[in-house]
């Protein structure tokens, strides 16, 4: 949003430089003035350096190509180049003529430098177009210089628009060379210093402008008061002197007193509205401070179901009299319960992180591995083991025993666990073995 209106400023400039050039080729006072009854003109030469100031701060917004950059850098370098040039006239009595190149001020030609801007003008074109020079580079500290350049350049406009308020000369010792800053000029810098000033709106003083925060929005909320209100209050009083209403020590006893009341309305406003802020924080850190409660509590009782299911499924494990393994991917042992302390003679310790493969038989050891991957691969998630319902195991002293087996897999994020639990059935098979021959 503030770029769009830094964009329109630069058309805005761009429009009245054109519209007074109009008023000068076809001699329409209206344009050249800008304001109906004023006698101050915008002069061409300053029409002109609005007119490449509004295309310069227009092609800083794009800057797509080095073209685009290089055509913006020239125009602000030759704004700078007449304005100083226009003050080395004014310094050195020269007569350059560089402001009767287009047309001929016809009412100020009996003035020394016929047609020429004033020295505010000048300066205000040299350090406007310093600012855009600056600008064009695109950094951090040289958005701080043009902002700060191009600040004093309004402050010089400032000046001049209480002269016309007040109707005070600023100037007044250099009347006989100077001519005075025309409104529709004071208005056209404010607008391009505007421009410059949002071409950048998160860098520099604005920085602090466009915040968010409260530091910003207190900005924006007092700026206005602090600068218009006491320029419309003195008119005001001024004119009522003007009028014989009052004399000058009521007029200023009368500034004072409104002074008075107007800002101590605006502090306690602004306490006020600071005190809402404060408020709005502090109830929402209390509704932080009771969710953070909430969320303890919970995570703390989800703990304790947690850590109990952790304590029922440990003592499950302990009690099994079957053999329960896990292994990860790469199928090295992870869980190793007591049943399979019992069945296979290994103790915890000794077993955790090594190969599934210390427990089968040495001919299994090869193709196990691949069996298990191929389950791994599978769509199934739980199986038995065995073509025939049985595997061999082998225990820590080498010898082997049958058992029946089942695998299952799971899947938590990417990690995969499987578990084998068996049941040592070499007793059974024993017995199977010997009831043929008691029948017998």
């Amino acid at each position: 949003m503030n770029k769009r209106i830094s964009q329109m400023a630069s058309l805005l400039v761009i429009a009245i430089g054109c519209l007074v050039l109009l008023g000068w080729q076809f001699d329409i006072s209206l344009l050249k003035s800008g304001f109906p009854g004023m006698t101050s003109t915008m002069k061409a030469n300053t029409a002109i350096c609005f007119l490449l100031a509004g295309v310069s701060l227009r092609l800083l917004h794009y800057q797509r190509s080095r073209l685009h950059d290089r055509i913006a850098q020239g125009m602000a370098g030759l704004i700078t180049i007449v304005g100083m040039l226009t003050l080395s006239q004014y310094i050195f009595g020269w007569k350059l003529g560089i402001d009767r190149w287009l047309f001929s001020d016809f009412v100020s030609s009996a003035a020394h430098y016929p047609g020429i801007m004033g020295v505010n003008t000048a300066l205000n074109f040299v350090l406007m177009g310093i600012a855009l020079l600056l600008l064009g580079q695109n950094s951090q500290r040289d958005t701080w210089l043009a902002q700060i350049f191009s600040s004093v350049a309004a402050l010089i406009s400032l000046l001049a628009l209480f002269a016309h308020i007040f109707n005070v000369d600023i100037l007044e010792r250099l009347a006989t060379i100077t001519t005075t800053q025309s409104l529709n000029t004071i208005a056209t810098f404010f607008i391009l210093y505007g421009g410059i000033l949002l071409l950048r709106p998160k860098q520099g003083l604005m920085q602090v402008v466009t915040s968010p925060q409260v530091g910003g929005v207190m900005v924006r909320w007092l700026l206005p008061w602090a600068t218009i209100f006491p320029v419309t209050l003195n008119w005001f009083t001024l004119q009522g002197e003007n009028l014989g209403w009052y004399n000058a020590n009521f007029g200023g006893t009368l500034r004072s007193a409104i002074m008075v009341f107007t800002f101590s309305i605006l502090i306690l406003g602004t306490a006020r509205f600071l005190n809402q802020i404060d408020y709005k924080r502090q109830q929402a850190e209390k509704e932080i401070k009771k969710l953070n409660e909430t969320l303890e509590f919970l995570v703390t009782e989800r703990t304790d179901a947690l850590q109990k299911s952790q304590a029922r499924f440990a003592g499950i494990l302990e009690i099994a009299n079957d053999a329960i393994i896990s292994v990860d991917r790469a199928q090295r042992i992870t869980l190793f319960n007591h049943g399979a302390e019992m069945m296979f003679g290994y103790k915890i310790e000794d077993i955790l992180g090594k190969p599934l493969n210390l427990l089968l038989p040495e001919q299994f050891r090869d193709a196990h591995p691949q069996h298990i991957k191929q389950f791994a691969h599978s769509s199934s998630r739980a199986r038995r083991m065995g073509e025939r319902g049985e595997i061999l195991g082998r225990r820590q002293d080498g010898t082997q025993f049958a058992a029946e087996a089942s695998i299952s897999r799971l899947e938590m994020g990417d990690e995969t666990v499987f578990t084998v639990i068996l049941r040592d059935i070499s007793d059974r098979k024993q017995i199977e073995m010997a009831l043929p021959k008691k029948w017998v």
